[in-house]
């Protein structure tokens, strides 16, 4: 019988072993993901922000190549006009020459203005432009690269993952019936992990101090021994270095 329990124990060391590394590929596929969307909206605005930037852009110079037309246009019918004056048989006709020509001279002074508005936001846009495809240039690259490490660090956690959930499985089998009753009881009740080990006095599944003297009835490996605290098998082993 202490045969059979101290066999046990060795194969629910190889276990929480397998739960222990487990974990760790878990907390791989936790973390990473979102570190993967952050990369990916934080590429995502910058490449926003510079569209944006190109298209008020592209507004500017329509409207400035817009106005540039209207002024050139507006400037040859005032030209237009003032030959006009020298023809005018009235002075109805000829005042009214004239309030035509002020009527354009505003107009054009008007546009110029608006015109002189957009150099200015063409240069705060421009400025904006350089800005953003200087970050991109300076941080894309690296952006990507920590992504592309994320989601390697993702298939190869997956694959171990299946891996070791296959190995823990052909474990399972080896447990006496009376264990595997007891381990497959516990790993209902707790969800993650039937067995912990024991490091110093402290159970390592919900990391309560274990009684002195279980403790040391634990470090023996030929005994079923659970937890107080959390009903886990209690197995004791050295940490890998």
């Amino acid at each position: 019988m202490m045969g059979t329990v101290s066999e046990d124990i060795g194969y629910l060391i190889q276990i929480v072993r397998k739960d222990n590394e487990m974990r760790e590929r878990r907390v791989v596929l936790e973390i990473a993901p979102p570190r993967i969307a952050a990369i990916d909206r934080e590429i995502g605005g910058l490449e926003k922000r510079l569209k944006e930037a190109e298209q008020a852009m592209e507004k500017w110079k329509r409207e400035k190549l817009r106005l540039d037309d209207e002024v050139k246009l507006d400037g040859m019918e005032i030209d237009k006009k003032k030959k006009e004056l020298n023809v005018c048989k009235t002075n109805e006709e000829y005042r009214a020459k004239i309030h035509e020509i002020d009527f354009l001279k505003k107009k054009i002074d008007k546009a110029e203005e608006r015109i002189l508005e957009i150099l200015d936001s063409m240069e705060e846009t421009r400025r904006e432009v350089a800005e953003v495809q200087s970050k991109i240039n300076e941080e894309k690259d690296v952006m990507l690269a920590e992504r592309q490490k994320l989601t390697d660090a993702i298939s190869r956690a997956q694959a171990e993952l299946d891996a070791l959930e296959s190995e823990k499985l052909d474990v399972l089998p080896s447990l006496s019936a009376r264990t595997r009753k007891l381990y497959e009881r516990i790993l209902a009740a707790r969800g993650d992990s039937a067995v912990a080990n024991l490091v110093g006095d402290i159970c390592q599944g919900c990391h309560s101090r274990v009684p002195p003297q279980k403790s040391h009835e634990v470090r023996r490996n030929d005994a079923l021994i659970t937890c107080e605290a959390c009903s886990r098998i209690l197995v004791y082993y050295e940490n890998d270095t």
